[in-house]
């Protein structure tokens, strides 16, 4: 039942639901409870003493009267009945009869109080004290009573200034009127709770329908996607956290696509490359042992089958370098050294190749030497693949421009040719594993192979390297390498 995310969503905000509005009925119930309780109370106590007013009053205006008890043998003890008219109280007038404290209930003598009663209660009033309580005098009732109890004070006046007592007034009220006011609080708080949880229930349906329709949507792609079926796409129609999961997924769609293009590619590229270099070898070498090519025409078919022998090689090896690369099993050997010195080595490698076909070479070191703390064998790669691309790309008359500078703790490395140039759509992806543009390459030799190495060794140094490229105009990479201070101030 709780597999799904849409059934534990549910579940969960209908708890939530009911707890809170559970423990706010029991909070605000208990709050109107106490609240017309202590009101209730506050209308008894006032109601016993308007009766014990109205006997002081009494025995002021009557003297001859003795006492409480003399009160109640004449017709004022109606009068102060009818104050009690509607409260639906009993009243105790509790006074002396001889030696006896006595209760009269409503006018009748009814019954004497035990002394653990007096003690407890009947002193505490006599005492000048009100007493306000529940479930007192339990041997006398059998229900929840509120009791209320106030002294009567008589008109004598004593020697320490206060005023005689010479009885008590208990009132006793039934409980239940607080059971039915709370039960018609009860009973709309539970009509209010119904509405609310049928409300919330339908508003946690819409709301998890929401949020786990696109999640199941997201699965059921994934698992097209697994299958090789990357042309499905999310329906993004929120702009909150879903709505960037689902464009998120979308862009790793678009990416996986990309990435199998790109790897059909390089495996279509990379059996060609293979295929090309194979069928001439294996067909000059055959030409060569059955006589088919002639005698004198032997060495320069062997210099074919060297030529492609060593394109071979160079695509494994690259091939090779960058599994490496990407397993990070090519530890850096970092050291110093001359990274301008570097430089001309790598010219000095290709200087045949850039006079054959008619290049300009320019090179431009601001500082003679230029230390750097850095792999010198992996940057000599970065330096090669660089300028064998700038040296492919730029035709004849064309020129080529090597230069450093140093700059802020770093040497900054350039190469600018004025080739073919990069379209801007490619700028961000030259540098991907197996990408080739094919559209501004004028040899077909290459695998799109040398870029990402590029990429790889500069990240696995920290650094970075940028490019800047017009079609027609030619390009510019430029990359970073640590500079040692020490030795570049020395020099």
């Amino acid at each position: 039942m709780f597999k799904s995310v849409f059934s534990r969503m549910l579940v969960t905000y209908l708890l939530i639901i009911a707890f809170i509005l559970m423990l706010e009925s029991i909070v605000l119930a208990q709050l109107y409870r106490n609240d017309y309780y202590n009101l209730h109370r506050q209308e008894i106590v006032k109601k016993a003493e308007d009766v014990s007013e109205m006997y002081t009053y009494m025995l002021e205006k009557n003297q001859y009267v003795s006492g409480i008890m003399g009160i109640l043998q004449t017709n004022y003890f109606y009068d102060i009945l009818e104050i009690m008219e509607g409260s639906e109280s009993l009243v105790w007038i509790v006074g002396r009869y001889g030696d006896y404290e006595v209760v009269v209930e409503n006018g009748i003598i009814r019954r004497t109080l035990t002394e653990e009663e007096q003690d407890k209660y009947l002193k505490q009033v006599l005492d000048g004290g009100i007493l306000a309580d529940e479930n007192i005098f339990q041997s006398k009732f059998s229900n929840p009573i509120l009791t209320v109890g106030v002294p009567i004070y008589g008109f004598r006046v004593l020697d320490d200034g206060s005023r005689e007592i010479i009885g008590a007034v208990f009132l006793h009220t039934r409980l239940n009127f607080i059971q039915t006011a709370t039960y018609r609080l009860y009973r709309q708080m539970g009509i209010s709770i119904i509405i609310a949880v049928s409300i919330g229930i339908m508003l946690v349906i819409l709301t998890s329908s929401r949020i786990s329709a696109p999640l199941k949507e997201m699965s059921k792609l994934t698992r097209a996607i697994a299958k090789g079926n990357f042309d499905k796409r999310v329906d993004v129609d929120s702009n909150d956290e879903l709505g960037a999961l689902g464009e998120d997924f979308n862009h790793m769609a678009d990416e996986l696509m990309r990435q199998e293009q790109l790897r059909s590619g390089f495996v279509a590229n990379v059996s060609h490359e293979l295929r090309s270099p194979l069928t001439s070898i294996h067909g000059f070498a055959q030409g060569i042992l059955d006589g088919t090519i002639k005698p004198e025409d032997k060495d320069k078919y062997l210099q074919i089958i060297v030529d492609e022998t060593g394109r071979l090689s160079k695509l494994i090896r690259e091939l090779l370098d960058l599994s490496q690369y990407e397993s990070g099993k090519f530890p850096l050997n970092i050291k110093s050294f001359d990274i301008n010195e570097l430089c001309r080595r790598v010219l000095i490698r290709y200087i045949d190749m850039i006079e054959e076909k008619g290049i300009n070479l320019e090179v431009q070191f601001k500082q003679e030497f230029s230390y750097v703390l850095a792999d010198a064998d992996r940057i000599e790669q970065v330096l090669i693949n660089l300028l064998d691309n700038a040296i492919k790309f730029t035709p004849s008359e064309g020129t080529i421009k090597l230069w450093t500078h140093n700059a802020k703790g770093n040497v900054i490395v350039g190469i600018t040719d004025t080739g073919c140039g990069i379209p801007a759509e490619d700028l961000d992806y030259i540098f991907e594993r197996f990408y080739k543009v094919d559209k501004s390459h004028t040899d077909k030799m290459g695998t799109g192979l040398g870029l990402s190495i590029v990429k790889m060794i500069l990240d696995q140094h920290g650094e970075n390297i940028t490019v800047n490229s017009s079609v027609g105009k030619g390009t510019s990479f430029t990359f970073t390498l640590r500079s040692d201070g020490k030795k570049n101030d020395k020099s």
